[in-house]
């Protein structure tokens, strides 16, 4: 087992091309997105099956190393200060490492 941080970003879908650019520059082992996330927060219902993203919520998890997490956080902070959302911030234990190699 190895301590490691999962971060969960939920942003409104408009916006998710512009938030994974800022991951660029961070080497990031890796992320997954859900798109289509509904839910009710701060700026009213979201609606899954909004094919137009106007209404929609995009869902991305990243587990990396504590000291990654700081600066993703960093990025992070700064756009959602933009874009409104939300992100949640995990101290976890990291079980399982997938090493697929082509």
């Amino acid at each position: 087992m190895k301590n490691a941080k999962k971060i969960e970003i939920i942003v409104e879908s408009v916006y998710l091309s512009n938030i994974l650019k800022s991951f660029e520059g961070l080497s990031l082992p890796g992320y997954t997105i859900i798109n289509g996330v509904a839910g009710r927060g701060a700026h009213g219902i979201r609606d899954a099956q909004d094919l137009t993203d106007v209404s929609a919520n995009s869902y991305i998890m990243i587990i990396c190393e504590p000291d990654k997490a700081e600066s993703l956080i960093g990025v992070i902070r700064t756009k959602l200060e933009k874009y409104g959302g939300i992100c949640l911030v995990s101290d976890i234990n990291q079980i399982i490492v997938a090493n697929i190699k082509n």
